[in-house]
């Protein structure tokens, strides 16, 4: 509801190139207690005033040389943030009326006009705006409501999967991949049973302020309720580029959380899936993730665990793309003389019963990309899952992984040059 004051309050514009009608109208409006009254009798500056302003009403002369109503209000529709446009003009001249109301003009006065009808008409005007501004307000509100966790004010599902098919368009266009984290707390149920919900909700906020401290802008940490999470790390050259971020995930969530007088632990385990190894839409690698997340969970918690490979066909399809983006910062290869390219697709085309779990460790050989997620069962050792001292480890052997096309200085460093802020504190 608009109170007598909001609408005394309103922003009100003034424009006639007669300085004795200005002054006559400023004047009543003042007296009748309006505060927000400006004038101007140079009409050429109407625009950029309100784009700097916004005012919730614009009282016009049609009639003004160099520039007249119709010409204002016109360059006005370039700068209104909203279809609706605040003018009310004011004309002695009768062929201008339906030309104003056509124009996108909320009314019109003609002149000579009576003060108190002038008064009347500004007051329903500003009603009518603030009550449609504050409509636009709510709606926006609300919009960005459902489209956000009302606990952390991470996205949501809904903000997530538009997200998600977004960057898996633009790593198609760039030849690039996408990675995609799912993580889960170890212990919070714990946490939650022992010291109350209060407690947890605390928890879980301060977790989302972790991750997305340690993601870069263009990165998206999302909640998908309860104590799960998601990290969607864009524009990768390989999967390799996944390991440094997974560890540095696991290794801040296992710090101590200060809650009021509280001190307690919660470890992570994540899950990773990647486009195109494991799908082309947003489902498919939820459902590739999540289920290797159960995979790092039955493997002993606190680590993270690569997404098992899809079947031989849709795999093949795929091998293109992901060996393109490995061979993009070595220049043309070929398979018969490059090792990781050869890897790669003597990897794909072995048997499906051959083709071992996603996350074993790389072959000291120093293949990357696919090879890494998928290798013959007798290319490598291989083991269940990384813990983040391990999956740290390789990631910085300069062996196992070699260097990274895509990010020459590593987001994920200790210096955090292009991260979202700084290091997160223990609490």
């Amino acid at each position: 509801m608009i109170s007598p004051e909001d609408i005394l309050r309103a922003k009100i514009l003034l424009v006639d190139d007669c300085e004795d009608n200005l002054f006559a109208i400023s004047e009543s409006l003042r007296l009748a207690g309006y505060t927000e009254v400006s004038m101007i009798s140079n009409p050429m500056r109407v625009r950029e005033l309100h784009e700097t302003n916004n005012y919730d009403l614009i009282v016009l002369d049609m009639q003004m040389p160099h520039m007249d109503g119709l010409e204002v209000m016109e360059s006005l529709l370039g700068v209104e943030k909203t279809p609706y446009l605040p003018v009310l003009t004011i004309t002695g001249n009768s062929d201008y009326k339906i030309a104003a109301l056509k124009a996108g003009a909320r009314d019109f006065l003609t002149k000579p006009y009576d003060l108190t009808e002038l008064h009347q008409r500004i007051h329903n005007l500003l009603e009518v705006r603030l009550l449609y501004k504050n409509m636009s307000e709510q709606n926006r509100v609300q919009q960005e409501l459902a489209l956000r966790d009302p606990l952390t004010n991470l996205p949501n599902r809904r903000l997530l999967l538009d997200r998600i098919e977004k960057s898996i368009q633009r790593a198609s266009r760039e030849d690039q991949s996408v990675a995609l984290f799912f993580l889960d707390l170890d212990g919070f149920k714990e946490v939650n049973d022992q010291h109350g919900h209060a407690v947890g909700d605390m928890l879980l906020k301060t977790v989302g302020h972790r991750l997305e401290n340690m993601t870069r802008e263009h990165d998206t940490v999302a909640r998908m309720g309860g104590d799960e999470f998601v990290m969607l790390i864009s524009g990768i050259a390989d999967p390799a580029d996944a390991i440094r971020p997974a560890s540095d995930a696991l290794t801040i969530l296992s710090q101590p959380y200060k809650i009021n007088d509280l001190e307690v632990r919660v470890t992570a385990s994540i899950g990773i899936a990647f486009y195109p190894a494991h799908g082309n839409d947003a489902e498919s690698l939820l459902e590739h993730a999540d289920k290797s997340l159960y995979d790092a969970k039955r493997s002993g918690k606190n680590r993270f665990h690569l997404a098992k490979m899809i079947e031989q066909s849709s795999a093949a399809k795929n091998a293109a793309p992901m060996k393109k983006a490995w061979s993009s910062s070595r220049g043309p290869c070929r398979p018969a003389v490059c090792k990781p390219c050869a890897a790669t697709t003597r990897a794909l085309s072995a048997p499906t019963g051959a083709i071992s779990n996603a996350n074993c460790i790389p072959p000291s050989t120093g293949a990357s990309a696919m090879r890494m997620a998928i290798t013959s069962s007798s290319a490598a050792p291989t083991m269940s899952s990384m813990s983040p001292a391990t999956g740290l480890a390789r990631a910085k052997s300069r062996k196992a992984f070699p260097a990274i096309a895509m990010f020459p200085k590593s987001p994920w460093s200790a210096s955090k040059t292009r991260s979202r802020g700084r290091q997160p504190s223990p609490s």
